[in-house]
């Protein structure tokens, strides 16, 4: 895996606090309020940044679909993060942000493969939606895009939370995985210590890639140095 900056899409991401402080002022005004839904057919987690932060949000995830084992979880990953929901046992389905930044302006010739993407899940349904990401603009549209979901994410930067039906505050004290369950506590999730190491799901690709690497040798002692 390949980690690349991406300042284009957070050029362009930075650009929305000018239409979203307006916003903000009126949801401050008029907050948006629902109660807390009592089932859940399907669930969307966001967790487009970053690679360390998505593996910390395992232990969360795991324990979400513990406590709702009916539920459909989809998980909105962006580039850096897909290689460990892709690998969770808690996530049904992982869906790719087509935009990373990493093309420069050729992304946004990948906005309609967004828009399709978005409004596929919309229409298929979403009961809750779990921002896991604290500092992205683009992330807190969703909980208006998917208006008929319960939504909840950090509270970070001013305004953000108004897009929420529920906000919590990101702890800069708190241990990171920590954080992601405070997103859950709402739902019953009870906070717990991680069961290491985490089972990750391993691609058949993945295997025949360690298979050739480790050849003859795997009868023997395999020594792995990082």
């Amino acid at each position: 895996m390949t980690v690349r900056s991406n300042p284009v899409f957070k050029g362009l991401d930075g650009l929305l606090r000018i239409p979203l402080f307006p916003a903000a002022l009126f949801f401050r005004l008029f907050p948006r309020s629902a109660p807390i839904p009592t089932t859940c057919r399907r669930a969307l987690f966001v967790k487009l940044c970053c690679f360390g932060d998505g593996l910390l949000s395992l232990p969360a995830l795991l324990a979400f679909k513990a406590r709702f084992p009916q539920t459909r979880v989809t998980v909105l990953a962006g580039e850096r993060t897909r290689w460990a929901y892709e690998r969770c046992s808690a996530a049904d389905e992982v869906r790719v942000l087509p935009l990373s930044g990493l093309l420069g302006p050729r992304e946004l010739t990948r906005l309609p493969i967004l828009i399709k993407m978005l409004v596929t899940l919309r229409r298929e349904g979403v009961d809750l939606l779990i921002d896991m990401d604290a500092y992205y603009r683009f992330t807190t549209l969703l909980g208006l895009f998917f208006r008929k979901a319960y939504s909840i994410g950090f509270e970070s930067w001013f305004g953000r939370t108004r897009f929420y039906h529920a906000c919590v505050a990101r702890d800069r004290e708190k241990a990171e995985w920590r954080c992601f369950f405070s997103l859950l506590s709402p739902f019953g999730v009870v906070e717990q210590e991680p069961s290491l190491p985490l089972s990750l799901r391993i691609t058949s690709s993945e295997e025949r890639f360690a298979d050739q690497a480790v050849g003859s040798r795997k009868t023997g002692e395999i020594r792995i140095g990082i």
